[in-house]
């Protein structure tokens, strides 16, 4: 039997925390997707979110 690993929610929502720091200090789109493991896509999406929010 083989155990599939999903993330958990509260993994996910670590990583969106920290892709959104990353954002802020100013590092790159593709930096972030890189060490958060998060889907390019999403970070593009978080950077919208925090350019909306300024």
């Amino acid at each position: 039997m083989t155990l599939k690993k999903t993330p958990s929610l509260g993994q996910e929502e670590g990583k969106q925390e920290t892709a959104l720091n990353m954002l802020k200090e100013g590092f790159p789109e593709e930096v972030v997707a890189r060490i958060t493991g998060l889907p390019p896509e999403r970070i593009a999406q978080l950077k919208q979110q925090l350019e909306a929010g300024r």
